[in-house]
């Protein structure tokens, strides 16, 4: 067949469906052809919305897996971070909670080394004792022995742990423990030291600066307390550990032999504040008024009325006026003059590098006699402390050598 003949065919029209109404009448109904999209895959629309899903889902399950991912390096992270801030915060308390020294089964930490080496700093420097500088720790204590002060420091540091660890020993053998009275104190005075400070803040910042910690403050205050405990209940007078009749003899003879009595008029040739030496006008004033001052002395006025109105140590100050000492524990100019002097002579003046002094010899009695016994007393608690210590096992630690003094 020619393509002229096909043309003339009439094309197959679409067929046509009968449908019956409700009246019985038949209706003609054309039935559309029915109409596909395709993409220009020639996908058609049922497989694009497959293949978009199928999209979707992979694009989803991509997302997911790094969501994982990240989260996972996240959380890594994190718990990284977590660690190091722990170990930074747990550093310091782990090694202020290392055992230095063991002293019959108790050991003491490096916070506990501490705090008794501020105390012992604070003895001989006072509360700001901190930072010391380098040379003051240099310096030697004692050119014959080759100490340097930090050198004594960290020994004297050690002796007083170590008294510590045989008061606790002696307070177990006599049986000896804290009550709540003696806590009482021992939290009044550490408020009072406190105050002393400036406040709970510059305690808390003194604990740091130090290295230290309140409960080693704490432990150290117990530590004390139960040193007097032990003395008043077992070295006192009349305790089962109180000096014997001969021992109180001795110590009387030692006492009358060693000791005298003196009373003095001061007035300085310092400056009080600066400790300079003050100008020598007003130095020559003043010897003009010593001069004046024992003349009344050697004329009979009453040596406190004078100590009271003239010496610039008693002021504010109401009698007895009174000193004793033994060789040692006074300036070299008075010791050297009130040797000369027999009980109830009155020196020239004398001069020290600090001060004009006139001086009245007195006749020693026994008002200082019952000091001079409990010195004996604690020297003999102090000796049991020392014997205690050479029969308990005591263990230095590590960490002992890496403490530093500053």
């Amino acid at each position: 067949m020619s393509k002229k003949e096909e043309s003339k065919i009439e094309k197959k029209k679409p067929t046509k469906k009968t449908s019956n109404t409700k009246n019985g009448t038949s209706k003609i109904v054309q039935k559309k052809p029915q109409k596909i999209e395709v993409n220009k895959k020639g996908n058609t629309r049922k497989e694009v919305k497959k293949e978009h899903k199928g999209e979707l889902v992979k694009m989803f399950n991509k997302i997911t897996a790094t969501l994982k991912s990240h989260f996972k390096i996240t959380i890594g992270v994190v718990v990284l971070l977590l660690i190091s801030i722990v170990i930074l915060i747990a550093s310091p308390i782990i090694s202020m909670n290392q055992k230095v020294i063991s002293i019959n089964n108790t050991d003491y930490t490096k916070s506990d080394f501490m705090i008794y080496l501020y105390s012992v700093k604070y003895n001989y420097f006072g509360k700001d004792n901190t930072d010391l500088p380098e040379a003051t720790l240099n310096t030697l204590v004692d050119e014959n022995d080759d100490l340097t002060i930090r050198e004594y420091l960290k020994e004297k540091t050690v002796t007083e742990i170590k008294t510590a660890g045989a008061i606790q020993k002696l307070a177990n053998d006599y049986k000896i423990t804290l009550s709540s009275k003696d806590l009482a104190e021992i939290a009044k005075e550490k408020e009072e030291f406190i105050n002393s400070l400036g406040g709970k803040k510059e305690f808390k910042k003194m604990l740091k600066d130090n290295n230290t910690n309140e409960e080693a403050y704490d432990r150290m205050a117990k530590s004390d307390k139960l040193y007097k405990v032990i003395f008043d209940e077992m070295y006192s007078n009349g305790k089962t550990n109180d000096l014997t009749a001969s021992e109180k003899s001795k110590a009387k003879e030692e006492y009358y032999n060693e000791y005298k009595k003196i009373r003095q008029i001061v007035l300085s040739t310092i400056d009080l504040n600066t400790n300079k030496n003050l100008n020598e006008t007003t130095i020559n004033q003043k010897e003009t008024l010593a001069n004046t001052i024992l003349n009344e002395a050697r004329n009979g006025a009453n040596f406190d009325e004078l100590i009271k109105k003239y010496s610039e140590t008693a002021i504010g100050v109401e009698p007895p006026y009174s000193v004793y000492y033994k060789s040692g524990q006074i300036l070299e100019e008075i010791e050297k003059a009130v040797n000369e002097l027999d009980v109830g002579e009155i020196s020239d003046i004398v001069k020290s590098k600090y001060a004009l002094h006139i001086i009245i010899r007195d006749a020693l009695d026994d008002e200082k006699l019952e000091n001079i016994y409990n010195q004996k007393r604690e020297e003999k608690l102090l000796e049991n402390i020392s014997n205690t210590l050479k029969e308990v096992p005591i263990i230095y630690h590590n960490a002992f050598t890496n403490i530093k003094i500053s």
